[in-house]
């Protein structure tokens, strides 16, 4: 698990802890980048396990940034024909304590003989 944070004035590290949307903030993520996407004739999708709630506690603001920087590595570095899946999952860490997996999953497109540069 990643956990992504900043530091107020005495060094103590804070986190917004808001009851959030999480469909809606991913979604954000992908109406922010899917047009990058598309210009690299990428397809960008985004999937949640049936588990994961719609409403979340926690940094909406600190999740999107994770997202948006991750998801924007994934497009760079994805060859032209891929696929990029943002996968939202949950992840229990103790029976009262779930945590939310977020996975990025890139295909790219395979290239057949003839189209191998010589």
């Amino acid at each position: 698990m990643i956990s992504w944070t900043y530091q107020n004035r005495s060094g103590k590290i804070v986190l917004e802890e808001i009851d959030f949307d999480l469909t809606e903030t991913v979604d954000s993520v992908y109406q922010t980048l899917h047009l990058r996407a598309e210009e690299k004739k990428l397809n960008l999708l985004y999937t949640f396990t049936d588990e994961v709630p719609k409403w979340i506690k926690g940094d909406p603001t600190r999740l999107t940034q994770i997202l948006i920087n991750l998801t924007g590595n994934a497009i760079k570095f994805t060859p032209e024909g891929g696929t990029i899946t943002i996968q939202i999952s949950e992840s229990p860490l103790t029976r009262f304590i779930k945590s939310l997996k977020v996975s990025h999953r890139r295909t790219a497109k395979r290239l057949v003989n003839s189209e191998v540069p010589d």
